[in-house]
């Protein structure tokens, strides 16, 4: 009897770690394609959207352009991580798979909430912050937000009103790799809105 309950038990444990393993597969696909989504994306933006000419004045109406039936309004650049990604207008849980959305709120009122899941190719790196690191936003537009992140927090999954408390110009958040938390970085704007070449930064 106890012969046939250990091999019941071993049978279930083969089980889970096959079913382990298929997600790991799962998710690494889908990285991969959100990685190459993301690069596809970045490129678009940067050869046909993005002006390569200097505008006569700072555009402050927020402008998108839809690439693949997917929203975007710019790319998110944190160089220290190597991070260069498209971002999308708004918060959908499809459109989390392929690159960061606006959470909520607006880069013209300095307050705008940024989410990507933890794949190694978006948002995966943000716990190696330290503090100091520079985040810049350019929209469709051409113009450019520079921020420096100052702040490191963990946050709880749901706890809406911790993630939204502060006068914060920037916010980026990632689920850690529990799911239960959020690994959350706030930044300050360091300058005046500017225009630049995007090739030039």
């Amino acid at each position: 009897m106890t012969n046939k309950k250990g091999k019941i038990f071993m049978s279930i444990g083969i089980i889970f770690i096959f079913i382990s393993l298929g997600f790991t597969v799962f998710n690494i696909a889908l990285q991969k394609n959100a990685d190459s989504v993301s690069k596809n994306v970045v490129e678009t933006l940067k050869t046909n959207v993005i002006p390569s000419e200097s505008l006569d004045t700072f555009e402050d109406d927020e402008q998108s352009v839809t690439i693949d039936g997917n929203i975007y309004i710019g790319i998110i650049d944190i160089p220290s991580l190597d991070i260069c990604l498209p971002v999308m207008g708004e918060f959908t849980y499809e459109g989390l798979k392929y690159s960061p959305c606006r959470y909520k709120g607006s880069f013209d009122d300095d307050n705008v909430i940024i989410s990507a899941h933890n794949y190694k190719n978006q948002f995966g790196k943000l716990e190696d912050i330290t503090g100091g690191e520079i985040v810049t936003f350019t929209d469709v537009n051409g113009n450019v937000y520079k921020y420096k992140t100052t702040q490191f927090e963990v946050i709880k999954g749901y706890d809406v009103e911790a993630m939204n408390y502060g006068d914060w110009d920037l916010t980026l958040f990632t689920c850690d790799y529990s799911g239960r938390n959020r690994i959350t970085i706030r930044c300050e704007r360091t300058d005046e809105n500017y225009y630049a070449f995007y090739n030039d930064l």
